[in-house]
This record gives structure tokens, C-alpha cells and sequence, in this order.
């Protein structure tokens, strides 16, 4: 049986890529932090393997690797990710650094432990990124850094792992409906609220309208499936494409980008975002 590696398993795209490529009749290498996600993991079908992954913790990735010393590794899946949104002058170097640790860092720990296993099989890396990393919006700093920067490290490693016959594809999906949404305008606000009144005052305002923006994209966002189903067909099909844009935000984004002027395209943002 072939196998797949997983990261970021627990909820939304990467639950339902385990529960679809097992179905499939792959054994799926499903990992999770949680206790109670590794449990439902296990239960959701008999091929999924759950383990126990936090992609920031070295000995947690060996532990993986040693128990695919005897599988059939035909992709890795690079889900696991969290976004820190705020000002950059409201996020601390620790958060700053937690994200990259597991947005770029945490990628980079998988692929090269999964590398020798997916060079015997001429499989697939499979990057879940955004859009946050072919675009930069103000208030996500520190995710689109972490975005840019996987984009960058995808852009060498389809050159260095190409000549090995590993594919190394991006998915970019624009706005997902997902119930993290208010998690993340919970916890930015949180972070403000934080901060002297000078800088309170500086953005609180602009994050307000910022918030009011991002919640209309997220009316028309596609359903975690949409993307499920792009990352499906890249595993697939005999010609996968470097990058898939996913939905009419990401291929909107990217396509304002191409055509104006980097000036214009900032007047454009910053009109969006803090209105006036």
C-alpha cells in the first residue's frame, strides 16, 4: 500500500485530505497535537495512521520518520500552519518567531527528513500555502513573511528535488471558509488591546476597518473541499502545474498584481483596507 505524510491533520483541509486519501486506499500518515484530534483521527477510517506531530518539535518528526523506514512514502503534504495577524509593532519576537518555527521552518524539517523516502518513490511535496505569499496585505506581517518565504524555498526545491524526480507543487488558496476566522480576529485584537494607548491609537481604527474588509472576502470564500479537491487532482494527475491559485480571490489577487504597477497596487490595498 502507498503511503502519504500528512501535517496539520486535526481540522478542516487537512482532516478531510485524510479521510479522502484513505479512502482512496492510501495509509495515511495523519499528524495532530491534540490528544482528542489524534482520536478522531484514528476513528475517521482504518487507514489512517494518527500520530502525534507538532512539525516544531525535531524529536517528533524522527519518531515519524522511523516508522516510515518501511513505507511506500509517495507524498508529503505540508498543512500544518497558523496565522499571527496584527501590526508588526504588536507582535513580539516570539510570536513572530512561533510562526515562522511552524509556517516555514516546521516545512523545512519535514521535507528533509521525508526527502530520501520520496526520492525512492519519485514522489510529491505538496505545499499548502496562500495567498498571503504572492501578496502582502498591512496587519499580516509576520504570516505573509512566513508565506513568502515558503513560496521562495518551494521555488528551489522544485529545482534541487526535480532532478531526483520529486515534484514540489504550491496551492494558494484566497479566503477559506473556516471557523479560525475568530480566532484570528479574536486573538489580534487581543494583542492591541495589549499595547500602550500610542499604539492603540495608531492602529485601532485601521484594524477595525481591516476586520470589516477581511469579513466580506470571507462571504464569498470556497468551502475547505474546493481546496481539498485541488490538492487531490496535484497528487494525481501526470503533469502537475508549479502552483495552483484556488478560488476567485487568489486568481483576483495575483492577477491585480501582474497587471499594475507596484504603486498603484499599494494605493489599491491601502484604499481597501483603511478606506478614505
Amino acid at each position: 500500500m502507498k503511503s502519504i505524510v500528512i501535517s496539520g491533520a486535526s481540522t478542516g483541509i487537512g482532516f478531510r485530505l485524510a479521510e479522502i486519501l484513505a479512502a482512496q486506499n492510501y495509509r495515511v500518515f495523519a499528524g495532530a497535537r491534540n490528544e482528542d484530534d489524534i482520536k478522531r483521527l484514528s476513528a475517521a477510517h482504518t487507514n489512517i495512521v494518527a500520530i502525534e506531530l507538532d512539525v516544531t518539535k525535531p524529536e517528533q518528526v524522527d519518531r515519524l520518520i522511523d516508522r516510515l523506514q518501511y513505507e511506500q512514502v509517495v507524498a508529503l503534504i505540508n498543512n500544518a500552519g497558523i496565522a499571527t495577524i496584527g501590526p508588526i509593532e504588536t507582535v513580539t519576537p516570539e510570536e513572530f518567531s512561533q510562526q515562522l518555527q511552524v509556517n516555514l521552518v516546521g516545512c523545512y524539517r519535514m521535507i528533509r527528513a521525508c526527502a530520501p523516502l520520496l526520492r525512492a518513490t519519485k514522489g510529491r511535496v505538496i505545499n499548502i500555502s496562500s495567498t498571503s505569499g504572492l501578496v502582502a496585505w498591512p496587519f499580516a506581517g509576520a504570516y505573509v513573511a512566513s508565506k513568502y518565504g515558503l513560496e521562495g524555498l518551494s521555488d528551489v526545491l522544485r529545482l534541487e528535488l526535480g532532478r531526483f524526480g520529486i515534484r514540489t507543487i504550491l496551492i494558494n488558496p484566497g479566503a477559506v471558509a473556516t471557523p479560525l476566522w475568530e480566532k484570528t480576529f479574536s486573538a489580534a485584537q487581543q494583542r492591541l488591546d495589549k499595547q500602550h494607548d500610542a499604539i492603540q491609537s495608531l492602529y485601532g481604527d485601521d484594524m477595525a476597518r481591516s476586520e470589516v474588509v477581511v469579513r466580506k472576502s470571507i462571504r464569498t470564500a470556497v468551502p475547505p473541499d474546493t481546496v481539498v479537491n485541488v490538492v487531490v487532482h496535484a497528487l494525481h494527475t501526470n503533469s502537475p502545474k508549479a502552483r495552483y491559485l484556488v478560488g476567485p480571490s487568489a486568481r483576483m489577487q495575483q492577477w491585480l498584481k501582474t497587471l499594475l504597477p507596484v504603486s498603484w497596487f499599494d494605493w489599491l490595498k491601502r484604499k481597501i483596507v483603511y478606506g478614505g
